[in-house]
């Protein structure tokens, strides 16, 4: 599964007890800050954190971040 490659690089972590619950990745936030640790750890120039933008009406850039991680991860 991809989140066994993803937790060790640093890109998903998973809660205090350990678990991961992909079904439970709902929060744009959550989203953007999935997808700025995959472009650091993939060496792209982040120059803002993408999770400053939850909640603002940049929501839009992350609204489409299932997309991009199923493209990424598989469905």
């Amino acid at each position: 599964m991809a989140i066994g490659w993803a937790q060790p690089n640093g890109i998903a972590t998973a809660y205090e007890d350990g678990a991961f619950d992909p079904a439970n990745f709902a929060v744009a936030g959550d989203k953007a800050a999935f997808l700025e640790a995959y472009a650091r750890f993939s060496g792209m120039r982040v120059t803002f954190p993408l999770t400053t933008m939850a909640g603002t009406e940049d929501d839009a850039i992350v609204e489409n971040a299932d997309a991009i991680l199923a493209e990424f991860f598989g469905d």
